[in-house]
């Protein structure tokens, strides 16, 4: 019998049985048990604390996680150590050799078809998990072992892979990750020149960073995910990534950081966490707008006095400057400005998504419009529950409360645009109140959407919405924060 609960059952809050190799309850439940071991977890590649100030490399043997405290609580996971040897390549061709060639092409052909269409904004034939990724990942073991433990982790079952294979892929990953960018970084330390790198090798990492973001998802290991997603935030905010940055893939790869990035920091309230997302590019990111003005919101909550705050909420320390990494618009003063906003971003929107659509059957645009409509109504109600000073009137809200919830209804084929209706589902489950038909609604599609994409994550948004609905109060702030506190951050994505 194992000597601590299974991270399901205590992401569940329910009593584990402790059986070796796996627990029973979680069996039983169809659920995947994730086992009793310490899992590794990328964390000081490079440093993913504070605000970067010109071009110096970090010290790597000092880098550290922000809030490593609380980091050290989650349990007890080790930290990985990173030295400045030469990579262990025998360890990553050891394990690519243990899947079989048929093993390979499967689990390949499985991530292009069942996976790559869920990823972007709407599937089309300018897929770039598809077109960018699948065909980087030919060149480059990294990304290929991260491809490799997400689809057959996803799948589940009838691949042929086992669970001891799918540690060993995720954690050799991890481990040559950092190793990697431990050794990109420390070239020339503390000075300011540029780094002579191959920029094929960094786009690879950011990739294969983003695929185990993934990863951690499926398991429902929001913690981990948080790492890796500040450690592709410190990737494309700093030296290593100065470079080449108009090329297809990089701007692919950032767009992709951003909507993962901005999105999450929604429900987060410790400013660390928020400050330096990454922001889309202005290049063809059909939602762009969109982010920057949720962005804005986001951060314009977290300044002093903007609302009221708990003794223990985590601002901004006394005399830290308001400079933050990226240059932010002024937030919306009114009502009327922030309608505005908003209705520039859904205009922007459409209009990008034009070239995407040309093939694309007539329910397809129907739906695309609609999924456009969420995020718009979403959006403005987002506003208001993050900065009640902005004055939405309740008709107003009641309003785009009320158009929220036809944009989702008149979807004729939702499994389509499912993966991409989580963040305006998690706004319609905050705001709906003790109306029990609306509740109702948003926690069978947030079930479809757990069902339909076996992301586990999903299961613990569902948790979150159905423990507010049952408060009195319907203080979703003060409890997303709780769960932020108890390593659980809400991820509506």
């Amino acid at each position: 019998m194992a000597d601590k609960d299974c991270r399901t059952c205590n992401r569940r809050r329910i009593r584990c049985d402790r059986k070796l190799p796996y627990c029973s309850k979680c069996l039983k439940k169809g659920l995947v048990c994730p086992g009793y071991k310490q899992p590794l977890r990328w964390t000081n590649a490079i440093a993913v604390r504070g605000r970067f100030r010109g071009l110096a490399a970090p010290d790597v043997a000092q880098a550290t996680i922000s809030h490593e405290d609380q980091a050290a609580d989650l349990d007890d996971s080790p930290v990985l150590a990173v030295t400045t040897t030469e990579l262990p390549e025998a360890d990553l061709i050891a394990t690519l050799n243990r899947f079989t060639e048929p093993v390979i092409r499967r689990l390949l052909h499985y991530y292009e078809t069942e996976i790559t269409p869920i990823m972007p904004w709407i599937d089309s034939p300018h897929n770039g998990y598809r077109r960018l990724i699948l065909p980087l990942a030919e060149s480059q073991p990294i990304l290929r072992l991260a491809i490799l433990a997400t689809a057959a982790r996803h799948a589940a079952f009838g691949t042929g892979v086992d669970e001891d294979l799918l540690r060993s892929a995720s954690e050799t990953a991890v481990t040559m990750i950092t190793l990697r960018l431990t050794q990109l970084t420390m070239q020339d330390p503390g000075t300011t020149a540029q780094y002579d790198v191959d920029p094929t090798d960094i786009q690879a990492i950011i990739a294969a960073v983003l695929v185990l973001s993934d990863y951690s998802l499926l398991l429902s290991n929001l913690y981990v995910a948080q790492f890796h997603r500040e450690g592709i935030r410190t990737l494309l905010n700093t030296l290593v990534c100065t470079t080449n940055r108009d090329t297809e893939m990089f701007v692919f790869l950032q767009d992709e950081a951003a909507a993962y990035d901005v999105l999450a920091c929604t429900s987060l309230f410790e400013i660390d966490r928020v400050r330096n997302a990454v922001l889309p590019s202005a290049q063809n990111n059909i939602f762009a707008q969109f982010l920057r003005v949720i962005h804005v919101i986001t951060m314009s909550s977290l300044r002093p006095g903007v609302q009221s705050q708990s003794p223990d909420d985590e601002r901004g320390t006394e005399g830290e400057d308001d400079e933050e990494h990226e240059t932010l618009e002024v937030c919306p003063a009114s009502m009327t400005e922030l309608e505005n906003a908003f209705e520039a971003a859904r205009g922007s929107t459409l209009l990008s998504a034009g070239p995407l659509l040309e093939t694309a059957s007539d329910t397809l645009r129907h739906d695309f419009i609609c999924l456009v409509a969420a995020y718009h109504h979403a959006g403005l109600l987002y506003a208001y529950k993050r900065l009640p000073s902005i004055g939405m009137e309740a008709s107003t809200r009641c309003y785009h409360l009320g158009r929220l919830f036809d944009s989702l209804e008149h979807i004729q084929e939702i499994r389509v645009v499912l993966s991409s209706l989580t963040w305006p589902l998690f706004i319609a489950g905050i705001c709906c109140g003790d109306h029990v038909d609306r509740i109702q609604k948003v926690e069978n599609w947030c079930q479809l959407l757990a069902t339909d994409t076996r992301y586990e994550h999903y299961h613990l948004l569902t948790d979150f919405l159905r423990q507010l609905h049952h408060d009195p109060q319907h203080d979703w702030i003060s409890l997303a924060k709780e769960y932020e506190r108890q390593h659980h951050p809400i991820v509506a994505i």
